[in-house]
């Protein structure tokens, strides 16, 4: 089996022990904690403590990757679903907003929920903000209605254009934003991918039929990509 420091040695090396050496012995005890977790199918307390340690840090490049492990541990493992609850109600706004970034696809979709539904309306803006940026990022529809009313009660505007953001792409599937010159259209394909329309474009073609394209020229692109990653993978 590759280990993590194995698969991760290149941004270890070149990134990290230049920039943040002292971060090495966390970063490696987070990784060899996950490999013993996934070698073994069980969750020691040894381990789980390297990796919560990692999570609770307030240094982005430790909590950001210990973040990722909980996430996929947490879709096997009531311990670490446990923890991220825990992190939720930590009286450290970094702590709390770490536990939103634990949350991905693999993620039981109730725990996510729970947590996001109780973010929106954290004392903490950076907090309020992220957990609409979750909502956007899983694609949770679910919680629409959640986020009309965190928008309605919220009094930091850019707090508010966060979650209006998250709203319309989640809800709408697309937003329509005015220009000088016409429309600037955002949808959310393999990312956040924008494009320009005059007022003749949207009078002729119609909202609804100007995102049908946009997603299906999105799509396109992106098989296109693929194949050539394909090819090109295949003449090495």
């Amino acid at each position: 089996m590759v280990t993590r420091r194995e698969k991760w040695e290149r941004w270890l090396t070149e990134v990290i022990a230049p920039s943040s050496p002292e971060l090495l012995p966390l970063i490696h005890a987070v990784m060899d904690a996950a490999d013993r977790i996934d070698e073994q199918g069980s969750v020691t307390e040894a381990n789980l403590e390297a990796i919560v340690r990692g999570v609770r840090s307030s240094r982005r490049p430790l909590y950001e990757y210990a973040s990722d492990v909980v996430g996929h541990l947490t879709a096997d493992f009531e311990e670490f679903r446990t923890i991220v609850r825990e992190l939720a109600e930590d009286k450290s706004a970094q702590v709390r907003f770490n536990a939103i970034l634990c949350l991905d696809e693999r993620t039981p979709p109730e725990l996510c929920e729970q947590i996001l539904r109780s973010k929106l309306l954290d004392r903490s803006t950076k907090v309020r903000s992220k957990a609409a940026d979750w909502i956007l990022r899983l694609h949770l529809e679910a919680l629409v209605p959640d986020l009309e009313m965190a928008i309605s009660q919220e009094t930091k505007e850019k707090v508010r254009s966060s979650m209006e953001f998250s709203l319309g792409l989640v809800r709408d599937k697309y937003l329509l934003r005015p220009t000088r010159d016409g429309y600037d259209v955002v949808i959310r394909s393999n990312g956040i991918v924008g494009s320009f329309i005059t007022q003749q474009e949207l009078d002729d073609e119609g909202i609804d039929a100007i995102v049908a394209r946009l997603y299906r020229e999105e799509e396109e692109r992106t098989a296109r990509r693929r194949a050539l990653a394909s090819r090109n993978k295949g003449a090495t």
